[in-house]
């Protein structure tokens, strides 16, 4: 058994194996099967070896494109929340998704300097009329399913659904659809909701595909120069710096601030993955288990159950209370940026939680008993 970490606090075990013992993931999985069963959650900090081989991940983003990003609305007040989850029609490149959080109204607070959470002050007003004007009639709910807002004639997303259909390649001189984002202005992530000029020019496919080249030369610079370690943090933060007191600063700024200011975006299930083969061990692309080996060769996988999911998130991005999948077991890595926070309930105590949150959201159980 690995040395339990001294960073282990608050009831769940943090555990830094070895090289040799990491060799070996169901091995040590299945050693370690009993300490996350009692707590819900386990934290493993890889050896640096490990760490140290794994391959760059700039080539692997190069071709990544987040499909239909969430914007996350939080519903309720004094920490209970229901989260609407609004799905926007953008294909976007990692280069837009920094840029987008690199918005004061996205940022959160940095270590060394004071920002202010978006929406921190601009607000306590508004609340304060709220509370007088019509408080009681605010719906106080736990988010414990998400709910996904479609507009009107909108497309399931590619990675949620497929569907069969017929491509239709266009003349030289058929008018495309403008791209989304301006390669030489900010990016604007309410753009999709603005109404195109009546008098905009229509952008023949000569247009596009030059827009087009222009995103892929900005990507490839914004790679080129990019470093993990440090350029998706805030500004004047670095890794060190989120000591456990600065993460338990930016908790309670996280609730303080909840379901105010700018809604944060979140850029979930996108099916791929930045490990390479290279990897043998740990490899999240292809880890060995029981269900991957009963599957038919033929079969490309479950997503996001045998075959990853990427994540990139941001200051405020929220993932809901759930039930993993068939009550499996999940595994996350944390590619690059700031901490993530995780919240788990012991397997001893999962009974209650899920009575408590039946009180909060009876119409919920009447639909679907397991709502989780």
């Amino acid at each position: 058994m690995s040395t339990v970490h001294p960073l282990a606090t608050k009831g769940f075990p943090v555990f830094k194996p070895s090289m040799a013992k990491v060799s070996d993931f169901e091995g040590y999985m299945t050693r370690i099967e009993c300490r996350g069963m009692h707590s819900g959650i386990v934290k493993i900090i890889p050896p640096k070896e490990w760490s140290d081989a794994l391959s760059s991940v700039c080539p692997q983003l190069a071709d990544v494109r987040i499909k239909s990003p969430i914007e996350q609305h939080f519903l309720g007040r004094s920490g209970l929340y229901r989260q609407q989850n609004i799905e926007k029609r953008k294909a976007i490149s990692s280069r837009e998704w920094a840029k987008l959080c690199a918005k004061d109204e996205f940022r959160a607070r940095h270590r060394r300097g004071r920002l202010k959470a978006a929406g921190e002050h601009a607000n306590r007003k508004l609340r304060r009329s709220k509370r007088g004007a019509g408080a009681e009639n605010m719906e106080v709910e736990v988010e414990v399913e998400e709910v996904v807002v479609r507009e009107e004639g909108e497309d399931e997303p590619s990675l949620v659904a497929e569907h069969n259909h017929s491509e239709v390649v266009p003349d030289a001189d058929t008018p495309l659809p403008t791209p989304n984002v301006d390669p030489d202005a900010d990016f604007d992530e309410s753009e999709d909701s603005m109404p195109a000029p009546r008098n905009r020019r229509v952008q023949t496919r000569a247009d596009c595909e030059a827009v087009l080249s222009k995103h892929a030369e900005l990507d490839k610079a914004f790679l080129e120069t990019f470093d993990a370690a440090g350029h998706w943090l805030p500004r004047n933060t670095s890794a060190v710096d989120y000591t456990p007191a600065f993460c338990a600063t930016l908790e309670q700024r996280y609730w303080r601030n909840c379901g105010l200011g700018k809604p944060p975006w979140y850029g979930a299930d996108t099916a791929c993955s930045l490990f390479t083969e290279e990897t043998t061990a740990w490899n999240v692309g292809g880890l060995p288990s029981t269900l991957s080996r009963l599957l038919p060769v033929s079969a490309n996988g479950l997503p996001g159950i045998n075959t990853p999911y990427l994540y990139f998130g941001m200051w405020h991005a929220t993932f809901a209370w759930h039930v993993e999948d068939m009550d499996l077991f999940s595994i996350n890595h944390i590619h690059f940026g700031a901490p993530k926070f995780w919240n788990t309930i012991p397997k001893a105590r999962s009974a209650q939680l899920e009575n408590t949150l039946r009180s909060f959201f009876p119409r919920d159980v009447a639909q679907c008993r397991q709502f989780l």
